[in-house]
């Protein structure tokens, strides 16, 4: 049997299972996951959230005060892999044996991701076909993480995002777009700037509070059903938005080294 601890925040958290997942099937294997709630980062149990809809796998909520399972995915354990060790335990597992992992990162690399086990559950999907509609039709995801992540807010300003969204309207007029943010200035720097043309939830997805955590997976999976996507550098939210819906995604970065998408030049470079 695979032993997984997704480690991190939501985004993270989800890569992870979502490599699992991949790794169970094509290996044959049971997958249990462990789902550890840590106060001030990561308060709510993921039942909250979604169910993993998929196989012989599994999951064990638990509290950061249930010491075996911790033990077990501690240094106290020499059979553990944690992050850096991904690709060895991803040998060990297609040998045959079972291992206990701990990671925050998508750790089997393949061509494609699978997030078809991903399944929200009602309280949060009734949410999401509420707020459709009113987004409007073929809108453009726009994903701008700011408080506690200097690198999105240092690479990703909001100036390549407005050159973005006017380009877009440039190429067609009736163009509409769903903003994601954790930050209120930049909502209503944008909401004024663009009026009707977007539509943000007044909602501020806060990692730390439980009612936040359910509001960021609400966002991401408006975002995931949207046409594409201009998302944040350094960010997985942006990331993962784009893989659970399979949606082209541009990360909007002064950094060029760090291009997810050959049209980032273009949107950076356009009207300046």
């Amino acid at each position: 049997m695979i032993h997984l601890m997704p480690a991190g925040g939501l985004c993270n958290r989800l890569r992870v299972i979502e490599s699992g997942v991949r790794l169970a099937k094509e290996c044959g294997q049971k997958l249990k996951v462990y789902w550890m709630i840590v106060k001030g980062a990561m308060n709510v149990f993921s039942d909250e959230l979604f169910a993993i809809d998929a196989p012989n796998v599994s999951v064990h909520e638990m509290d950061h005060y249930e010491w075996l399972p911790r033990v077990c995915f501690s240094r106290l354990n020499p059979l553990r892999y944690l992050h850096e060790e991904s690709d060895a335990f991803v040998r060990k597992v297609k040998s045959g044996h079972g291992a206990w992992h701990v990671n925050w990162a998508s750790f089997y690399a393949t061509e494609e991701c699978d997030y078809s086990w991903l399944k929200p559950n009602e309280k949060i999907l009734n949410q999401v076909e509420s707020i459709i509609p009113c987004i409007g039709e073929d809108p453009i995801g726009v994903h701008i993480r700011r408080t506690d992540n200097e690198w999105s807010k240092e690479n990703s300003p909001l100036l390549l995002f407005v050159k973005a969204m006017d380009t877009a309207i440039d190429a067609n007029a009736q163009q509409r777009f769903f903003l994601a943010t954790d930050d209120a200035d930049t909502k209503q720097r944008l909401l004024a700037r663009y009026g009707d043309r977007l539509f943000t939830r007044q909602n501020l997805a806060e990692r730390h509070d439980r009612n936040g955590v359910a509001d960021g997976f609400i966002d991401l999976l408006l975002l995931s059903r949207c046409k594409e996507i201009y998302g944040s550098f350094g960010s997985s939210f942006s990331v993962e938005a784009s893989r659970i819906g399979r949606i082209p995604l541009s990360i909007l970065s002064l950094n060029a080294g760090n291009v997810h998408d050959e049209r980032q030049n273009w949107n950076i470079s356009r009207g300046m």
